[in-house]
Order: C-alpha cells, then sequence, then structure tokens
C-alpha cells in the first residue's frame, strides 16, 4: 500500500477532505508512536509508506497512557472534540490493518491495552459498534429527557456499576464500549472495595439518585423510583449495544439486581 491509498482509506472512512484526513493520520500516529515507543516502531516503520514512517516513529521510549489519555491528546493537537478525535483513529487504525503485515498489526495491536479496542477494526475483537451519541440517544429516549440529561444519567449509573463489578470485569466491558463511556466506569472501578462488591440493589439505587441530583427522602424505606427507571434505561442500551457481553457481567451479580436487565425501560 503506498501513501495515497493510506490516506484515501482514512478520507473515505471519515467523510472528510485529503486535508483533514492527512493531519488525523499524522496526529494519531504520532501519539501511537509515544505510546510504542521507539523500539516497537523500530519493526512497524519498514512495512509503511516512507512519509507515514516519519510520522509514526519515536526518539523516546513507550510511554504508558490509556485510550482516554491517548484521545485527549490527538483532540488536543487537531483542535478537535474528542468524539471526532475517536472516529480518526479509528479510520486510521482500519488503514494500519491494511497497511501492516499480520505479524506486525498483531504484534502492535498486543502492546494496547483492552480499553483500545473500541478504535481497532472489526475483526481484532472490537467491540463498541453503536456511537456514543446514539447510546445516549437511546438513554434519552427510554427515560424521555434531553441528550445533556442522558449523559449525566449514563455517567451515574456506569460509575455506580463500575464500584459494583471491581477492575477485572470492567475491563471486559471497556472493550465494548465507545471511548467516551470509559471514564465512568474506571472511576468507579478505582473505587471499587470489598464492601462496594457487596452493594446491595438498593444501595446502588440509592447512588444513582444521589449523583444525578434526586431529591431523597432519608426516612424512606425504598429507593427513590426515578433511580430504578435511570439504572434500568442504562442497563437495556447496554445490554443492546453489548449483548452477551453484558449478559455475562450482570450473571454474576445478585438476582436482585436482574430485573433491571430483563425488565425493557
Amino acid at each position: 500500500m503506498d501513501y495515497d491509498q493510506f490516506i484515501s482509506l482514512v478520507e473515505q472512512a471519515i467523510g472528510a477532505d485529503r486535508e483533514i484526513a492527512e493531519r488525523a493520520t499524522q496526529v494519531t500516529l504520532a501519539t501511537l508512536g509515544e505510546h510504542l515507543g521507539r523500539d516497537e516502531c523500530r519493526h512497524l516503520v519498514p512495512q509503511l509508506p516512507p512519509e507515514l514512517g516519519g510520522w509514526l516513529f519515536s526518539e523516546g521510549a513507550a510511554q504508558s497512557f490509556d485510550v482516554t489519555e491517548f484521545l485527549r491528546r490527538i483532540a488536543e493537537r487537531e483542535s478537535v472534540d474528542e468524539e471526532t478525535a475517536e472516529r480518526h483513529a479509528r479510520a486510521v487504525f482500519m488503514a494500519l490493518g491494511r497497511a501492516l503485515s499480520d505479524d506486525g498489526y498483531a504484534d502492535m495491536v498486543s502492546r494496547l491495552s483492552n480499553d483500545y479496542v473500541p478504535l481497532l477494526p472489526k475483526g481484532s475483537g472490537a467491540g463498541g459498534g453503536l456511537p456514543a451519541d446514539q447510546f445516549l440517544a437511546g438513554v434519552a429516549r427510554r427515560v424521555g429527557v434531553s441528550t445533556a440529561r442522558a449523559q449525566r444519567i449514563t455517567d451515574a449509573v456506569l460509575e455506580t456499576l463500575g464500584e459494583r463489578l471491581g477492575p477485572g470485569e470492567v475491563d471486559d466491558l471497556l472493550t465494548q464500549l465507545p471511548v467516551s463511556l470509559h471514564p465512568p466506569l474506571k472511576r468507579g472501578a478505582a473505587r471499587a472495595d470489598e464492601a462496594t462488591s457487596r452493594m446491595s440493589v438498593d444501595e446502588f439505587l440509592n447512588r444513582i439518585a444521589e449523583r444525578t441530583g434526586i431529591p431523597t427522602d432519608p426516612a424512606a424505606l425504598l429507593p427513590h423510583p426515578q433511580a430504578r427507571e435511570y439504572a434500568r434505561a442504562v442497563f437495556n442500551t447496554l445490554r443492546e449495544t453489548v449483548g452477551t457481553e453484558f449478559l455475562d457481567v450482570t450473571v454474576q451479580l445478585p438476582g436482585e439486581y436482574w430485573n433491571l436487565v430483563t425488565r425493557r425501560a
């Protein structure tokens, strides 16, 4: 594959003109090079057109940063929002998948943590097929709120779910979700401990109510019903988005959680 073919693939994937495709490619490869480091880049550069190899190659040692930081750097360097950065990065990884040898691509992917999987082309174990804006639209439709409110609801439910599941199960779920939905899950998982692993569904819903600003009555015996509606909306959108992966997660929760999944919102 030559330079023009590579850039044309990116251009078609992001639906933008050549100048934007070239800038997206340059920034994504440079950021990827920072993450991989000079030793790994030396193996990959000879497999790419010379113009691209110079963008990928890094003089420094590998830097360890997660996909959220990866996209933040791309967004800052391109002067775009992070959702656009995610779309651009996905296009460049798709083109890399065609340009590199099978062994070279597999070796590159092996250097990426699981939370990068949603950026990888189908056939690389990638999930997260539903874009974040469509996910939020699904939550908004189920609850009957604005997209901005759906974002707060989704963040609250995912953060609380991260606390309940812990890092191991959250890592599996991250591979199936758009990158912009990763931070709340990661925040919750970072606070997970023995107590949160035993969190009852009532406590789960109370935390959602608190994080979404639902007024609560301390004397009430049950959580606010609106928090249950919020949880159900996000859980059912997750079920539609990641399918069996989410069901694999939920079967490990106590039975009291199941009606948040099996009953549609």
